[in-house]
């Protein structure tokens, strides 16, 4: 996986003005850049964790965003939503969908707001079995 392939700041910002009008709370951003400070970050930190001339995967990406956006405060409201949100869309780009019920993608996203797990359990909660199945756009 390549930065092109990486989600994009103007479609983080869509995402977060699509959950506020959808479960409320209010629009706007807590600290400038913080949404490219963190896309960047979590892009980072997958590359940290691959070895030297290989490029990162898909699913450490993914879960980097998750982790960076749930613990920052990047929006005034949604932060955590926009977190299991962009983790989703850069799932989605790459033809994978994760298979969880609302209560299990809240605990996940809670725990690692909290910073009670890492990347590395979410990854192990990823590799469960039937937890991600190819993504179906229609």
């Amino acid at each position: 996986m390549n930065a092109d392939e990486l989600i994009a700041p103007a479609r983080v910002w869509e995402l977060h003005a699509t959950i506020i009008a959808r479960w409320g709370g209010l629009p706007g951003e807590r600290e400038r850049g913080c949404v490219d400070a963190k896309i960047d970050g979590a892009l980072t930190a997958a590359l940290y964790a691959c070895d030297e001339g290989e490029e990162p995967d898909v699913l450490s990406v993914a879960v980097h965003l998750l982790v960076y956006f749930a613990q920052s405060q990047c929006f005034v409201d949604g932060s955590k939503r926009v977190a299991w949100a962009a983790m989703n869309e850069q799932l989605h780009a790459a033809g994978l969908q994760i298979v969880a019920t609302p209560q299990e993608a809240a605990e996940l996203v809670l725990a690692v707001s909290n910073k009670r797990i890492g990347a590395s359990d979410v990854l192990a909660w990823l590799a469960a079995p039937d937890r991600l199945v190819a993504w179906d756009p229609s």
